[in-house]
C-alpha cells in the first residue's frame, strides 16, 4: 500500500472497519482495538461536523459510543455511534422532564441517555 492509499484508507469507511462489528466479535475485548480504529475515522467525521454546526450557529455537543463492551451498550459492541445532543442545561432540564415517568426498572434495562434523544440518518 503507497502513502496515499495509506491516507485514503485512514480517512474512509472500508469494508473491513464494518468487519469489527461481526456477531462473533460483538463480546470481545480482542477486537477492540480494531474498533478503536473505526472509532477514530467517526471522530475525524464528528470533527468536521462539529464545524459545520457551531459555522451554522447549532449548539450540540459531540459524542462517540464505546468501542469496548461495556454496561452501556449491554456488554457487546454490534455497533459505534457518532452522535451529537443538547448542551448539558438542555439535557437536565429534559431529564427532569423525561424522568419523571422512568421507573428504575426501565433504567436497569436500558442505562444509556440514547433514549432521551432523537436520531436522523
Amino acid at each position: 500500500m503507497n502513502e496515499i492509499e495509506e491516507q485514503r484508507s485512514e480517512q474512509t469507511f472500508q469494508s473491513e472497519d464494518f468487519d469489527a462489528y461481526l456477531q462473533n466479535k460483538w463480546n470481545s475485548n480482542m477486537f477492540t482495538l480494531e474498533r478503536r480504529r473505526v472509532k477514530e475515522k467517526l471522530s475525524r467525521l464528528g470533527t468536521v461536523t462539529d464545524e459545520v454546526l457551531k459555522a451554522s450557529e447549532v449548539n450540540l455537543v459531540r459524542h462517540l459510543s464505546d468501542e469496548f463492551p461495556s454496561i452501556w451498550n449491554k456488554k457487546q459492541v454490534d455497533r459505534q455511534w457518532l452522535f451529537f445532543s443538547r448542551d448539558d442545561a438542555a439535557r437536565a432540564e429534559l431529564t427532569d422532564i423525561i424522568d419523571k415517568e422512568r421507573t428504575l426498572a426501565d433504567t436497569l434495562a436500558d442505562p444509556t441517555p440514547m433514549f432521551r434523544h432523537i436520531f436522523l440518518g
